[in-house]
C-alpha cells in the first residue's frame, strides 16, 4: 500500500510538471470548431508572443488570441479589472469559457447581419431610403431625412445630429436607453449635415440599421443573428444585452467568448466563409472592409490610429489592406488578409487615456512585425 502511494505521488508530480511545462499560450482543444496548431507551424515565435502582453502591462489586458492560416495558434488570458454590462466593476479571472463585452464590435456584427439580409434578398440594396423601413413614423418624415439611405447608416454619414459623447457615453444609462421609443428618439434628431457628406461616429446610425434588419427579416435582430450567423459559426454561448427600456443595444450590447470573437475575425478574413461554408456574401465583406475616397475620414475630435471607415469597420493605414473591428476600452479584432492573420484583444482601458485603441494597435503592430508586416 505504501509503495502504491509513492507511485501515485510520483505520477501526480510528473503530471504536474508536464502541465507546468506546457508552452505559454498553448491553445486548448475544447471542441468549438477551431483547428489547433503551434505558433511555430504558423511562422510565429511563441516566446515573443508570450512577452508581448508584458510590454503593455499597463493596458489592463484581459486576453490575447491569435489565429494564422485558419488555425488557433495562441491564446493567453489574464486576471484584471473588468467593467461589464451585467455587473459593476470587479476583478475577473478570464479564460476560454468566460464571456467578454464586445462593446462597439457589436456594430461590425450588425454589418455582417446586414450583408446576410442583402444576400437573402430581404433588403434590396444599401441605397434604399431609411424611412421606407419605418412607415409608422411618418410624422417625422422630411425632405432632408428622405435622402438618408441605408448606406449612410452603415458608413455613419447619415447627417443626423447625434452626439456620441453625450448620448451614448454609458451603454446601460444613456439617453437612448432611457427613451420611451428608441427609434423615434433617433429619427426626430435634426439634420446637421447633408447625408453622405460628413462622418460622425454614431451608435444611433447603427441602432437604426439593426432595426431595419429586424423590419426586413420579420425577426428580432438577436433571433436573426442566432440562426443566420452565430449557429453557422458554432457560437452558442453569447448574450445580446438590452437597455432598461427594453430596446436591444444594437450598437454595443454583445457579449461572447474571445475564441468566438476570433471566429468573427476569421470569417471576415475568409471573405464571409467559415470551414468551407459561405455564411456572409463574399462581395459584401469586400465592400464592408473597403473605403472609397469619400469614406476615408478620420474620427473628428478624437485621437485614433485608423484612417478610414467601411461598413461599421475601421481601416488601418499602410500599404497592406488591414482592418479592425473595434470597441471602446480596448476591444479589438484585427485582420490582415495577406498574412492570413487574426488577433483578438480584450481589455478595460480607462478613458481618455486610450480613446482610439492605441494600446491594442501597438500590440497588433508588434505581432505583425514577426511576419514582416509594416
Amino acid at each position: 500500500m505504501h509503495g502504491a502511494r509513492i507511485l501515485l505521488a510520483i505520477g501526480l508530480a510528473l503530471a504536474s510538471a508536464g502541465a507546468a511545462a506546457a508552452p505559454c499560450g498553448a491553445p486548448a482543444e475544447i471542441g468549438d470548431g477551431w483547428q489547433i496548431a503551434t505558433p511555430a507551424s504558423a511562422g510565429l515565435d511563441d516566446t515573443v508572443l508570450c512577452t508581448l502582453p508584458d510590454r503593455f502591462a499597463q493596458a489592463n489586458i484581459h486576453s490575447v488570441l491569435v489565429a494564422r492560416r485558419g488555425a488557433l495558434v495562441f491564446e493567453q488570458y489574464f486576471t484584471g479589472r473588468d467593467t461589464a454590462w451585467v455587473a459593476r466593476e470587479s476583478r475577473t479571472t478570464f479564460g476560454p469559457q468566460v464571456k467578454h463585452d464586445l462593446r462597439s464590435i457589436t456594430k461590425s456584427v450588425v454589418s455582417l447581419l446586414f450583408g446576410i439580409a442583402v444576400g437573402q434578398n430581404k433588403i434590396a440594396s444599401v441605397d434604399e431610403p431609411v424611412l421606407s423601413f419605418f412607415p409608422s413614423y411618418a410624422d417625422l418624415h422630411t425632405a432632408e431625412k428622405q435622402r438618408i439611405h441605408l448606406r449612410h447608416l452603415l458608413t455613419m454619414t447619415s447627417g443626423l445630429a447625434w452626439n456620441e459623447n453625450t448620448t451614448h457615453s454609458d451603454p446601460g444609462e444613456d439617453k437612448l436607453g432611457a427613451a420611451r421609443d428608441s427609434i423615434r428618439h433617433i429619427l426626430q434628431l435634426p439634420i446637421a449635415a447633408p447625408p453622405g457628406t460628413k462622418f460622425n461616429y454614431s451608435g444611433g446610425d447603427t441602432h437604426l440599421a439593426g432595426a431595419a434588419i429586424a423590419q426586413a427579416t420579420g425577426q428580432p435582430l438577436q433571433d436573426f443573428a442566432r440562426t443566420a450567423l452565430f449557429e453557422p459559426l458554432g457560437i452558442t454561448d453569447w448574450q445580446w444585452m438590452s437597455y432598461k427600456n427594453g430596446a436591444l443595444a444594437a450598437a454595443s450590447g454583445l457579449r461572447m467568448r474571445p475564441r468566438d470573437m476570433l471566429k468573427l475575425g476569421q470569417l471576415v478574413l475568409a471573405k464571409g466563409a467559415w470551414n468551407g461554408r459561405q455564411i456572409v456574401p463574399r462581395d459584401w465583406v469586400v465592400e464592408a472592409t473597403s473605403a472609397s475616397p469619400e469614406r476615408a475620414h478620420l474620427m473628428p475630435g478624437k485621437a485614433t490610429p485608423f484612417f478610414g471607415y467601411g461598413y461599421q469597420t475601421w481601416l488601418l493605414p499602410g500599404p497592406r489592406r488591414t482592418f479592425a473591428l473595434l470597441g471602446i476600452h480596448g476591444q479589438a479584432i484585427f485582420v490582415d488578409p495577406q498574412a492570413r492573420l487574426v488577433m483578438v484583444h480584450t481589455a478595460v482601458r480607462p478613458l481618455p487615456e486610450d480613446p482610439g485603441g492605441r494600446e491594442a494597435v501597438a500590440l497588433w503592430t508588434a505581432l505583425r512585425k514577426q511576419l514582416g508586416g509594416e
